[in-house]
């Protein structure tokens, strides 16, 4: 028991030296409210009624730019949307070129595979030759 407490007196004669007293949080409170202060004074001086008509200028040139990059987006756009025809067109083109190709080349391959059979010039043996056996060679 003695060394919990012990170790408690340490931490916390460890601890209470960084905390914050109210005479701190004070001082901190009043620097907040100088530096507001300060700001304030700043904005106030920042908007004029002299510096009005130049920000109302800055932003009419502002939304010119805008409508300008307004303007290029719509053209490249467009521009893609040619391309993207182009391509479409070529791609259809292509795809008929190796379907008609393929056709093309199954269509040969059968041709050569099933070639109509040549004639053959079969000789009928005669009444008597046939009598005689000589439509077998091997008899």
């Amino acid at each position: 028991m003695e060394k919990r407490i012990t170790a408690l007196e340490i931490r916390f004669e460890t601890v209470l030296p960084t905390l914050a007293t109210k005479a701190d949080l004070h001082e901190v409170r009043s620097e907040i409210h100088v530096v507001e202060t300060r700001l304030e004074t700043v904005l106030l001086t920042l908007a004029t009624k002299v510096d009005l008509p130049e920000v109302r200028i800055d932003i009419l040139e502002v939304r010119t730019e805008i409508q300008g990059v307004r303007t290029e987006m719509q053209e490249v756009r467009t521009e893609v949307q040619e391309v993207r025809t182009e391509i479409y067109g070529a791609k259809a083109w292509l795809i008929r070129w190796v379907v008609s190709t393929a056709l093309a080349l199954c269509a040969a391959t059968l041709s050569y595979v099933f070639k109509p059979p040549q004639l053959v010039v079969i000789q009928i043996p005669s009444a008597a030759q046939a009598a005689a056996g000589l439509d077998h060679p091997g008899r």
